[in-house]
C-alpha cells in the first residue's frame, strides 16, 4: 500500500501513519513466510540433489537378479541347515551302538533317509541292519548276548558277576577289591 494513494483518500497523516505500521507489520510476517519457504525449497532442492546422485549410484543393477540371489542363497542355507540335522540325528542315533559314529554314518546312504519331526531318522534301521551284517567289528556288541559265550571270562567256580571280587585260588585271594 502507497501513502499517496491514502493521501488522495483525504485521510489525516495520524491515521495514514497508523494504517501504514500496521501495513509494515502484515508486509513483514510475509516477508519471514517467505524467506522461511524459500530456505525450505533450498533445504528440498539440495537433499533431492544428494538423493540423485544416490540414486546414480545403483544405476545398472539388477534388481530381479539381485532378489533371485537372495533367493538362492536361502534355498542353499536351508539344503546345508537340512543336511546339517540329519548328520547329527544320525551319529546321535548310532553313537551308543558303534566304535566309530562318525565311520558309520559316512557309510551309510542319506538320500535315503529322512528326519521326522520327532527328530529321529526314518530308514535308518535298515541300514544300520545291513552295515552289522556286512561290517559287524564297527558295532558294539550286546552285553546281554555276550555273557557266557565264547569269548567272555568267567573265573574258576564263579559267574561273571563274580570277575569284580578278584581271583580265588583256594588258599587267600590275591588282588581282592575293596568291598563297597
Amino acid at each position: 500500500m502507497k501513502r499517496e494513494f491514502l493521501e488522495g483518500l483525504g485521510l489525516s497523516s495520524e491515521l495514514i501513519d497508523q494504517i501504514m505500521a500496521e501495513h509494515g507489520k502484515t508486509v513483514t510476517s510475509l516477508e519471514n513466510k517467505l524467506t522461511a519457504k524459500d530456505e525450505e525449497l533450498q533445504t528440498s532442492k539440495t537433499t533431492i540433489g544428494e538423493l540423485s546422485e544416490k540414486v546414480k549410484k545403483f544405476d545398472g543393477v539388477d534388481l530381479e537378479g539381485l532378489k533371485n540371489g537372495v533367493k538362492e542363497w536361502e534355498k542353499k542355507y536351508q539344503t546345508d541347515l537340512d543336511a546339517l540335522r540329519l548328520d547329527n540325528s544320525i551319529k546321535l542315533s548310532i553313537i551308543t551302538q558303534t566304535h566309530d559314529a562318525d565311520l558309520v554314518a559316512g557309510l551309510v546312504d542319506k538320500s535315503k533317509l529322512k528326519l521326522n519331526d520327532n527328530g529321529q531318522v526314518d530308514g535308518l534301521d535298515d541300514q544300520l541292519k545291513t552295515l552289522k551284517e556286512s561290517k559287524p567289528f564297527l558295532f558294539k556288541e550286546d552285553k546281554t548276548a555276550s555273557e557266557g559265550t565264547a569269548g567272555s571270562f568267567t573265573p574258576f567256580g564263579g559267574t561273571a558277576a563274580d570277575t569284580n571280587k578278584g581271583f580265588d585260588f583256594g588258599f587267600q585271594t590275591v588282588i581282592p577289591k575293596p568291598e563297597k
